[in-house]
């Protein structure tokens, strides 16, 4: 499919045409002025639409398109930048912009922007304050008088703690870490983890609308295991055993973010791979997350912001295990191959800001 073709065919219609593969990407020298206000398009716009755009801030999207390398994303977790490491090194140090777009099966839509930042210590960008004011909260957890009681605990008892901010004064954070030494005999199914289990009313039922915001650092000294990745904030379904319907993890230096429901919740019916975890240690990270679940995926919608930018979004697929409606929210850590298969790391620490979740 060349790419004339592609500005008139919209991006719901290409998955499963005959001899499309799975995923274009499209990776922009987005160094330039006019490449820097590209911003994500709303999944409801046509392909056309967004690769007009795409076109008109840099000439160089038509060459690339036109003699694009096609390949289908690899929802266990390998990166979309598929640059060499020393390379890659080199764009963080120099802080140059690399724009990369994935239009994916079943009308997903990834845009993002990877750079090296700035160290920051909000814990909510203006984007998705505002986003935010359209919601109804109905909990916040912000570690000030330490944990609520009514959250639920799956950890040793020195793994989760409340501390001080490990960036500024007078503020505080939790604080959650696991050993691959320590036994795990008394915690949840045996498993290692440490995490925590928001209490009702945060309960997500199918057809409402949720924001979920929340952040996460990572410590200067925080290492990366590229054998099996660490589950930091799930969303899990409320009565059936299983991978949680939604997932945030750590793989290698990769946010891998993933959701599944329906008749055949075995299988990922949306993933992808985010760039680039290793850059951002030692500074706040905000995430904020819209859910609509539904487990025919006809009303559904999973949209996941990173800093105020979004890099994932899909539409009408299951994100919901079948007559689940009051799944659950758990953040912290969980590793659950950790004692029984090969890894990187011995030791895992992490800190998650205050959490809010709204709904409307």
């Amino acid at each position: 499919m060349r790419w004339k073709e592609l500005l008139a065919t919209p991006f719901q219609s290409i998955a499963g045409r005959e001899g499309m593969p799975n995923t274009l990407k499209v990776d922009v020298d987005a160094s330039r002025p006019q490449a820097r206000r590209v911003k994500a398009a709303p999944q409801s716009r046509t392909l056309s639409a967004i690769v007009r755009a795409a076109i008109q801030t840099n000439k160089a999207i038509r060459e690339f398109v036109d003699a694009a390398e096609l390949s289908a994303t690899n929802a266990s977790g390998e990166s979309c930048f598929n640059a060499d490491p020393e390379n890659r090194e080199a764009r963080h140090t120099q802080k140059i912009k690399s724009f990369a777009c994935t239009f994916a099966a079943a009308g997903l839509l990834f845009c993002g922007v990877a750079e090296a930042q700035s160290p920051s210590v909000d814990w909510s960008d203006p984007t998705t304050q505002i986003l935010a004011s359209t919601y109804q909260p109905i909990y916040v957890a912000n570690w000030q008088n330490g944990i609520d009681k009514a959250i639920g605990v799956q950890a040793n008892p020195l793994d989760v703690s409340v501390v001080a901010d490990p960036v500024v004064s007078g503020r505080n954070a939790l604080r959650v870490s696991i050993s691959r030494d320590e036994s795990f005999a008394n915690v949840a199914n045996g498993t290692p983890r440490a995490e925590l289990l928001l209490p009702a009313p945060v309960k997500f039922a199918q057809g409402r609308d949720y924001l979920v915001r929340w952040s996460t650092f990572l410590p200067l000294d925080f290492e990366f295991d590229s054998k099996q990745l660490a589950i930091i904030t799930q969303i899990h379904q409320s009565s059936t055993a299983g991978s949680p319907t939604i997932a945030l993890t750590i793989l290698g230096t990769q946010y891998v973010v993933s959701q599944r429901g329906g008749l055949n919740p075995s299988a990922v019916s949306g993933a992808i791979s985010i760039c680039c975890a290793d850059v951002d240690k030692g500074k706040w990270v905000n995430w904020a997350l819209r859910y609509v679940p539904d487990e025919t995926g006809t009303h559904s919608s999973l949209e996941l912001y990173k800093d105020g930018r979004s890099v994932y979004a899909m539409q009408g697929v299951p994100n919901a295990y079948l007559n689940d409606q009051s799944a659950y929210l758990k953040i912290g850590l969980y590793k659950s191959a950790w004692l029984t298969q090969p890894s990187d790391v011995n030791q895992i620490t992490m800190f998650f800001g205050p959490v809010y979740v709204s709904q409307r």
